[in-house]
Order: C-alpha cells, then sequence, then structure tokens
C-alpha cells in the first residue's frame, strides 16, 4: 500500500478518536470554552475528511484496489487471534467519506443551534465519539471492528437521546433506546463469535468466498443474526418504536443519527461483511 494511503487512512479514523479523548479530559478539568471546542471540533474533522478523501482518490486512482489495514491485534490466545483490520477499497472508502462530510456539516451547524446551552462540551464529546464509531464501521476490515464501531455509535445515540438531563422524558426514552440496542449488539456479538468459531479469523469476506456453498447451514446463522442486528439498528418492525422516543435528542444529532448517518450505518455493516 502506498505511504501517503497509509497515513490518510490513519488520520481518517484516528483523528476522531484523539478529538474525543482530547474533549473529554478537556471538559473534566474546566479548561475549554465553547470556542476551543468549535476550533478543536473543526480541525479534527476537516482532518479525518481530508485524509478519507486522499485515500479514496487513490483507490479509484487504482482502478478498484482493495488493500488491507493491519493495525496489530486486540490480543491473541493460541491460534485464535482478533485483528485490527481495516478495509481500504472504494466501498468503505467512498462511505467514510460521505459520512464525515455530512458530520462537518452538521458540526458546523450544531456550533450555532447549541450556543451556550450548559451541555455544550458534553455534546461535541458524544458526537465526536459517533463520528469514530462511524468512521470505524464504514472502514471495518474485521468483524472486531466492525463491533467495536456498531457498540460506539449505539452508545453515542443513547446518550444524545438523553441529553436534556433536566427532563425526565428524555432520560427515560435514552434508557429505552439503550434497552433496544442491546438486542441488536447481541445479535452482531453472536454473529462474531460464530465467525470466529467456525471460520478460525474474523474477517467476514470469507462467507462470500466459497463458504456459503460449502457450508450453506453455518452461513445461514450468521446472515440471520447480521440480518436481526441490522433491522434492530435500522428501526425495521417490528424494531421501530425506538425511533420516535430518540427524537428527544438535539435536533442536530437527530439529524445526523436518524435522518442521515445511524440508520444508514446497518447497511454499512452488510458492505463491510462482503
Amino acid at each position: 500500500m502506498n505511504p501517503l494511503v497509509h497515513l490518510a487512512v490513519m488520520v481518517s479514523v484516528l483523528a476522531p478518536l484523539a478529538l474525543c479523548l482530547s474533549l473529554a479530559l478537556a471538559s473534566l478539568v474546566g479548561r475549554i470554552g465553547e470556542r476551543g471546542v468549535g476550533v478543536a471540533t473543526r480541525t479534527a474533522l476537516a482532518a479525518a475528511l481530508a485524509g478519507s478523501s486522499t485515500a479514496l482518490a487513490a483507490a479509484l486512482a487504482s482502478d478498484g484496489g482493495s488493500w488491507t489495514l493491519r493495525l496489530g491485534s486486540w490480543f491473541s490466545a493460541g491460534e485464535a487471534g482478533f485483528a485490527f483490520d481495516l478495509a481500504v477499497d472504494a466501498i468503505s472508502l467512498g462511505f467514510a467519506t460521505l459520512s464525515l462530510l455530512i458530520c462537518n456539516v452538521v458540526a458546523a451547524f450544531s456550533f450555532c443551534y447549541l450556543r451556550r446551552e450548559p451541555g455544550y462540551r458534553r455534546y461535541f464529546v458524544q458526537f465526536a465519539l459517533f463520528v469514530a464509531g462511524i468512521t470505524l464501521v464504514a472502514l471495518a476490515g474485521s468483524v472486531e471492528v466492525l463491533f467495536v464501531g456498531w457498540e460506539l455509535i449505539g452508545l453515542s445515540s443513547a446518550l444524545l437521546v438523553g441529553f436534556f438531563q433536566e427532563r425526565p422524558a428524555p432520560v427515560r426514552n435514552a434508557w429505552r433506546v439503550f434497552a433496544v440496542y442491546r438486542l441488536g449488539d447481541a445479535a452482531m456479538l453472536a454473529a462474531a463469535v460464530l465467525v470466529h468459531h467456525w471460520y478460525g479469523h474474523g474477517f467476514p469476506g470469507e462467507l462470500v468466498q466459497g463458504a456459503i456453498a460449502a457450508e450453506p447451514a453455518r452461513a445461514l446463522a450468521i446472515s440471520v443474526l447480521l440480518i436481526l442486528a441490522v433491522a434492530v439498528k435500522s428501526a425495521l418492525w417490528p424494531f421501530s418504536g425506538w425511533l420516535p422516543r430518540a427524537m428527544e435528542g438535539p435536533t442536530p444529532s437527530s439529524a445526523v443519527y436518524y435522518g442521515a448517518l445511524s440508520i444508514r450505518d446497518a447497511f454499512s455493516c452488510c458492505a463491510s461483511s462482503r
């Protein structure tokens, strides 16, 4: 892989994570104001978008080239290992770039909409957590990375539904959203466990590279679990009851989560499992 592409992908993944950690630490010590939050958010999101755009341009220029960027492993035990792999191709990078573009637009609107709101800093910490999650889902090259991004999206979503903590309804609805999300998370986790148990690693591409024809029952079981996870996160019937409750969150978060990206990240999950 071209070193420039490697660096660009790393920037697009690490910039939102660094933003989330830096804003959280600065908020804890009370050393950052609204202006500082805005500068840090603009810089990090612009860097992430520039990184994903650069990598996408390189992927398109290589006539649909596809690479796996291996950043090590979460941990390993005997022959089993949990890899931290990123998929670098036009589909993954295209979704990541679109997601980061929308997040930049929503962030720009949020600076004005939430100005002087008591939870201003908390909002952007949780928003950065979402951006990190959606980027990992888009670029997931292993089921472990996919699951981590999936969890970050769900956690940030529930936290922002209950953003207005002074009112009982948002907090109550946030708990209900979180509870429904657990069903999809359990299905995703079960699919990840079965992938490892049956195929020896966490790269779900094997499911469409001969495994379906050779072992249709196993492929069907994993597919059903993934479809269940997708149905829960994308508010398909009969799991659609949580979506109206999620509107308790701030308008910008509702726009980026349920109007643009969070509902679609489940379908990106299917693309990542190609």
